[in-house]
């Protein structure tokens, strides 16, 4: 008999979402888009040569945090990805010399989810962080097909009734990773099924990525970059540089969205150059501003240290990024909702600024010191390192469900 979950969720839930999303297009290009590319039934064949595994995440930045157990199973494994949103599609299919298919994820009806897994006839189906979806869960598991989520954190709301949603959605995965013992000890509590505490498979992609990076940091200048910043972050930093910025210092300002008009407040604050009027900021003397996107990382690898920003907000960005680079890293105080940042402050990696005169403080007696901020550095790369490896132990493991079932 179907449970009340299933009902609820079939029969009121998805047709809302299916409403909500047809009005929403209406007034948002990216949600037009979605429903135009969901028009076209995803062009993936079954692969009856090797085994499959199907990676579903939400977008670029959860799939991107996976890409190393995908490279570790690769060329033996038959790779397709599915995604919510276009822009992690727009990545998927970016990396065509990995994935034999890359497609939006359909409504999660019956129906559709019956046809997309007949269609795509996975053997073990992988789930990045938190996307996952009960009708999908619950056709593949009727067709025998193993799970698994990693990455796993613990749902944010678990009043009385969203327990027995996520109980019932959870209870048809295969297999948990989950980051830490609070997510762990939660998610125990949404399922019978094995759970198991294993570090963030991301810092295995970081690394990986970074190593590619080759550092060019000038002898003659040290640089900070400033990533990822906004208001709030320029704000501290304006009363910084009113009070006298320390010499010897080049500062590189990337905002978080490089809209004209931040570029041009960020020329208030600072007499800059914009990156997009120089043929190489590596060899400029200025300070720069970042115009253009996608090239945070690369920068991380000519920098001395960096301010993360997002501090002074909802939450700081990606610490562990610049952490990679063994460079020290500074970011606002609101960085409770992010695990590296939490454990970067632990170790001293991380110094937390909360006023221009602290930012002040921090740039002269540890990002100017030398041999203050090599020790800092290399500590915040050897933390990154030790952390590393579970990609090996997830790609192992589904290696595993293989040989397990005699396939």
């Amino acid at each position: 008999m179907p449970s009340l979950w299933l009902l609820t969720y079939r029969f009121l839930l998805i047709p809302l979402m299916w409403i909500a999303s047809v009005l929403g297009a209406i007034f948002n290009k990216k949600m037009r888009v979605r429903l135009a590319e969901l028009r076209r039934f995803p062009a993936v064949s079954p692969c009856a040569s090797k085994p499959r595994i199907w990676i579903h995440a939400a977008s670029m930045g959860e799939f991107e945090q996976v890409i190393t157990i995908a490279e570790l199973l690769h060329p033996e494994w038959s790779i397709v990805a599915s995604f919510t949103s276009p822009s992690g599609l727009a990545h998927g299919r970016r990396m065509s010399h990995l994935l034999d298919a890359s497609f939006l994820l359909p409504l999660d009806s019956l129906r559709s989810m019956r046809r997309l897994v007949d269609a795509v006839s996975p053997t073990v189906v992988l789930y990045s962080r938190y996307d996952v979806w009960p009708v999908m869960l619950s056709v593949l598991s009727q067709q025998g097909v193993k799970s698994m989520l990693v990455n796993a954190t613990a749902p944010s709301r678990l009043n009385a009734p969203l327990r027995g949603f996520y109980q019932w959605m959870y209870s048809s995965l295969s297999k948990v990773y989950a980051v830490d013992d609070e997510s762990a000890s939660t998610l125990r509590r949404l399922t019978s099924k094995s759970v198991d505490i294993l570090n963030d498979t991301r810092y295995d992609r970081i690394l990986a990525v970074t190593t590619r990076v080759e550092p060019q940091k000038s002898s003659s200048l040290t640089t900070v970059i400033f990533g990822s910043v906004w208001e709030q972050d320029i704000e501290i930093l304006r009363g910084a540089i009113e009070d006298g910025l320390p010499d010897g210092l080049r500062l590189v300002i990337v905002p978080h969205e490089p809209s004209p008009s931040i570029v041009q407040r960020i020329g208030t604050v600072l007499p800059v150059r914009r990156s997009s009027d120089l043929d190489s900021i590596v060899g400029s003397i200025d300070h720069i501003v970042v115009d253009t996107v996608g090239q945070l990382l690369r920068l991380y690898g000519l920098s001395h240290a960096a301010f993360v920003g997002g501090g002074f907000g909802f939450n700081v960005h990606s610490v562990a990024e610049p952490a990679a680079f063994a460079i020290p890293v500074a970011s606002g105080p609101n960085y409770g909702r992010s695990v590296d940042a939490k454990a970067l402050v632990a170790t001293g990696g991380l110094e937390v600024i909360t006023t221009s005169n602290e930012l002040r403080t921090w740039l002269s007696d540890v990002v100017l010191d030398a041999e203050r901020r090599t020790a800092l550095g290399a500590a915040n790369r050897q933390w990154l390192v030790d952390r590393a490896g579970s990609s090996q132990v997830v790609a192992e493991q589904i290696r595993g469900l293989i040989d397990c079932s005699g396939s």
